[in-house]
């Protein structure tokens, strides 16, 4: 194997994962905003939003990692 393509795979396999944290976290944060400019509870929806919007990236990461473990 090219150590140079070892390299470059591991590189862009970090940059999906750190892709999928932050658009979760970011699609949490906005639908949490959202719901809190329209209900008027600020900022209860906001931080629920946070959370589980960083739940669903931290969980999208671990499947990735783990279905990369069972491929090599």
């Amino acid at each position: 194997m090219n150590p140079k393509k070892g390299l470059w795979s591991a590189i862009a396999f970090a940059t999906t994962i750190g892709a999928t944290i932050a658009v979760a976290l970011a699609i949490g944060i906005g639908l949490g905003l959202l719901l809190d400019r329209v209900l008027g509870t600020r900022p209860w929806f906001s931080l629920l939003g946070s959370i589980l919007g960083l739940a669903a990236g931290a969980t999208g990461a671990y499947r990735m990692v783990m279905r990369e473990m069972d491929r090599s």
